[in-house]
């Protein structure tokens, strides 16, 4: 295989294996002693170690070395974890992440990976402590479980007993005539053999080739007394243990059954691509079967009702499959919003203990899918709500014992489905934010005229922070500001098709709320023509198509209005509420009855000209933003339809 199939096929594997390890650490923090959470990150640390071992990455595969043998410590009770061990897995993690990303983008890793990679190693083993021995005693970590991996590959079958000795030579072994490689290679019942460097290699201007900086692992068959006589008389430290191999097992167990057992699903990776693909070709297959129904209409006027009819039974059966289609490939984009929001509970206490603002956060979310679009841009602006709420969202104990808060400051991250749309909520109970100085700070800055800014209420001017470089903050911070970054985040959300709104009370929090799809479902479309030109609405925004006698429409004050079904029910003209000039009324009036939250509107139109299936681009480019257009998609005969939002052209 290709070295560049090979990196590709490490970085999708890898890639999965550290998302698992930062949910499995976040989950830790919270459930030390859960052991399942333990041998899931062992594993998925075991699995990365033995990954990048493929390649020449001697200080990557030492660090992730060092995580696997302080967990392993960790696992066999050795050593308990504590503070200092979650940071140096944490910051392991991180930095197998970061070094991901460089690969994807460069091909290649840093050129400074050994400078990186020392402190990080270093942690990990300060982090073990003395727990060394005990780890190693146990035989049962991961060291063991790789070496027989690789016997196994060689078609070797493994009976117990089988040792494992961890030899490291003593730094001055060369001058006492020992080569600790030529010992270790004539180990009785010798299985397999690994050298490693004791730590990270340095500079070549610092380095002693006379010191010894081997750490030496052997899997044998035995016998003990065999092996203890053998390393008898070497410099350094020996450790004899024997290799409990029940976790390659346990896992083998595992792999059988999810492949053959009854009901086992089945799984195959797809590059994203292919179903980016796959979905903009099924896109156009409903576009072409829009044009059906244009067809049949054409086909009814120039050719006979009959064969109209045909054309739209046809088009029927069509649209039935199409949307089949479309909604299996929209299922296979889904993936889960947790791990998304996993990693940001350690962002914000790390941030916190920087700024000397203990903080504790609470994740509250169900186990939501969403389209991969959507997970993959949500990172960026939940980032930003959570470096806002610990920067600048929350006090300073001193403020916070003075106010009668608890010094520990709360933020809470919650997840909710409603319909087709996930709510996401960041929530703070810091100081909150004044609309008064708001509404001050805009006059500073000339942000609106004077007259304008007073006629605002509270929602609309806490609405000013999301204006692009508007802070509230009298510093600019390295970290955030509260309002530096929210016109960032507005777009990204906007960008996904959702939106954002925000809350707050002056010294109890703030609290941010992003609606967004949860996939691009196709959505029915009344085509309605206005002035000659035609627009989408949305079918689900329409409660009835009534046709009403125009007598029935009586003026009322500034406005229109008819009663249906004893109900009054205000009237205004699409025309109105596009800024186009008003088309004189007929006798009778086709109106859309709309919900506006809890009232009912009517909007009355000229014509209800067809309706259609359709997948709703959210509104780019120059447009992007404008009130009232709710996205674009497009017609049978290739032609764009703006679709409208009537909620908020009707206001």
């Amino acid at each position: 295989m290709m070295h560049e199939d090979l990196l590709d096929i490490f970085l999708e594997e890898s890639r999965d294996l550290v998302t698992r390890a930062q949910d499995d650490l976040v989950e830790l923090e919270t459930n030390l002693k859960d052991a399942a959470l333990l041998d899931s990150l062992f594993r998925a640390i075991h699995t990365l170690k033995g990954s990048v071992a493929l390649f020449d990455w001697p200080s990557f595969a030492q660090m992730l070395h060092a995580a696997e043998d302080l967990l392993s410590a960790v696992r066999t009770g050795a050593k308990p974890l504590d503070a200092n061990s979650i940071d140096a897995l944490g910051a392991c993690i991180n930095q197998t992440e970061s070094w991901l990303v460089t690969l994807e983008t460069e091909r290649a890793l840093p050129s400074n990976i050994a400078t990186r990679a020392a402190p990080v190693t270093h942690a990990l083993r300060r982090a073990l402590d003395g727990g060394a021995d005990k780890a190693e005693e146990s035989g049962s970590d991961g060291v063991a479980d790789d070496l027989a991996a690789r016997a196994a590959k060689r078609g070797l079958a493994l009976e117990p007993p089988v040792f494992l000795v961890t030899y490291t030579p003593g730094r001055e072994c060369f001058f006492a005539g020992q080569d600790p490689v030529a010992i270790a290679s004539h180990a009785p019942g010798l299985i397999e053999l690994e050298i490693a460097e004791r730590e990270p290699w340095a500079s070549l201007d610092d380095y002693d080739p006379f010191a010894c900086n081997l750490k030496i692992h052997i899997l044998s068959s035995g016998p003990r007394e065999a092996l203890e006589s053998a390393f008898s008389g070497v410099s350094g430290r020996v450790v004899i243990s024997t290799a409990r191999l029940s976790q390659m097992k346990d896992t083998d167990a595992e792999t059988d059954e999810g492949a053959s057992g009854a009901g086992a699903r089945r799984t195959m990776r797809v590059d994203s691509a292919r179903i980016d693909a796959l979905m903009h070709t099924i896109n156009e297959m409903v576009v072409a079967k829009n044009a059906l129904s244009q067809l049949a209409l054409e086909s009814a006027r120039h050719s006979g009702e009959e064969m109209g009819e045909r054309i739209r039974d046809h088009q029927a059966g069509i649209s039935r499959l199409t949307a089949r289609m479309h909604a299996a490939v929209t299922a296979m984009r889904l993936v889960p919003i947790g791990p998304a929001m996993r990693r940001l509970p350690r962002i914000a206490r790390d941030l916190g203990a920087r700024l000397g603002k203990p903080v504790d956060v609470v994740l509250d979310f169900e186990e939501i899918e969403a389209d991969k679009d959507v997970v993959d841009g949500l990172s960026e602006p939940l980032l930003h709500l959570f470096r806002n709420a610990v920067d600048h969202g929350v006090e300073s104990p001193d403020e916070r014992r003075a106010a009668g808060k608890p010094e520990r400051a709360r933020i809470s991250l919650s997840a909710r489905r409603k319909g087709q749309l996930v709510l996401i909520r960041v929530a703070d109970d810091g100081r909150g934010i004044d609309p008064d100085h708001i509404r001050e700070v805009a006059r500073t800055r000339a942000l609106l005229p004077a007259d304008a800014i007073d006629a605002l209420d509270d929602g609309q001017a806490l609405d000013l922070i999301f204006r692009p470089g508007f802070t509230t903050a009298s510093e600019v911070s390295d970290v955030s500001g509260r309002g530096v970054g929210m016109d960032a985040v507005r777009t990204a959300v906007m960008k996904l098709g959702g939106s954002v709104d925000i809350a707050s009370k002056p010294g109890e929090g703030t609290s941010v709320t992003l609606t967004l799809p949860l996939s691009m479902v196709l959505t029915q479309i009344a085509v309605v023509d206005c002035d000659g030109e035609v627009y989408g609405v949305p079918m689900e925004e329409i409660v009835e198509l009534a046709h009403v006698p125009a007598s029935e429409v009586a003026e009322v004050r500034h406005g229109k209005a008819l009663i249906l079904r004893d109900r009054p029910i205000p009237v205004v003209s699409l025309e109105r509420l596009l800024g186009r000039k008003e088309r004189p009324e007929d006798d009778s009036l086709r109106i859309l009855v709309m919900r506006c939250g809890d009232e009912l509107i009517g909007v009355s139109i000229k014509r209800l000209v067809y309706r259609m299936e359709a997948a709703v681009s959210p509104m780019g480019g120059m447009l992007r933003g404008m009130q009232g257009f709710a996205g674009t998609t497009f017609m049978g005969d290739g032609s764009v339809l703006i679709v409208l939002d009537m909620t908020e052209l009707i206001g």
